[in-house]
């Protein structure tokens, strides 16, 4: 599934291992995978120099224009990759003020903002719709923005004052993921983080332009909607797991965000 559009490109793709994916994109490149995706990322850094990390479905690939990367699924994995034009990105530049912006490659990024613009373009893709040129267009073009402001200061990662550092939000990302079955809210990951509630929260929607307690309910869909296509667990079974109070609750909390019910959704998956 494939979409071409006015400075963007955009695929969304199930791969097989064990095959190394090489390219050399022209320009800047996003890469989502899905939730449980296992593999390994090699990109070439502006020094020459070749970085490898582990990427899994908490992880976004951002890759700078002009840098060889490649890339190898241990498993079968649905994959979503953005590329966006130089000219694209350009006219954000200009939008946010001018100015030269260097956009450095951060192959194991977690970024929630990408990380869920990624699925929605995904779900576009699966159930084309005659404005689904229109929609991925907007996305792409917020998804540039966001990588642009967010990662475009001298290639280093968010410098706005006061935003939750990258290294503290992966910490809150992985703390998340592991403690999803339980009934957490953004509290505890402040506790976890060593952050009082009021500061982390604040300084968590500054890095991400979410809410902790929104991210972390939107992780639990997202779970939720791996767990409803992929096996033949009770629906009051995958809401007891995931941390829903009950199946009622997590009936419409599912509805509000995917827009069918549980049921419906399993159904058409």
């Amino acid at each position: 599934m494939e979409m071409v559009g006015s400075g963007f490109f955009v695929v969304a793709m199930v791969t097989s291992p064990p095959i190394w994916s090489d390219e050399c994109p022209d320009g800047l490149t996003i890469v989502i995978p899905a939730n449980g995706a296992d593999g390994v990322i090699v990109c070439e850094l502006p020094s020459r120099e070749r970085d490898q990390c582990r990427i899994t479905g908490r992880n976004v690939s951002i890759l700078a224009p002009g840098h060889p990367y490649s890339i190898a699924w241990h498993k079968e994995t649905a994959v979503t990759t953005f590329s966006l034009s130089r000219s694209l990105c350009d006219e954000v530049r200009e939008g946010l003020g001018g100015g030269k912006v260097l956009i450095s490659s951060h192959p194991d990024a977690v970024d929630p903002i990408v990380w869920h613009l990624g699925r929605k373009a995904h779900a576009a893709l699966a159930a084309p719709t005659r404005s689904i040129t229109t929609y991925l267009q907007s996305l792409a073009f917020v998804m540039c923005h966001h990588v642009v402001a967010t990662y475009g200061q001298a290639g280093r990662p968010s410098s706005r004052i006061g935003a939750l550092p990258c290294f503290k939000l992966k910490q809150a990302s992985d703390y998340i993921d592991e403690h999803i079955s339980e009934p957490i809210s953004f509290r505890d990951v402040a506790a976890a983080l060593h952050i009082s509630p009021f500061h982390f929260s604040r300084m968590f929607k500054l890095a991400t332009g979410s809410t902790p307690q929104r991210y972390i309910t939107e992780r639990r869909v997202d779970a939720a909607r791996v767990r409803l296509a992929e096996d033949n667990a009770s629906i009051a079974c995958i809401a007891y797991e995931l941390g829903f109070q009950s199946q009622s609750h997590f009936t419409a909390v599912f509805r509000q965000h995917v827009g069918v019910t549980p049921k419906e959704y399993r159904v058409q998956h």
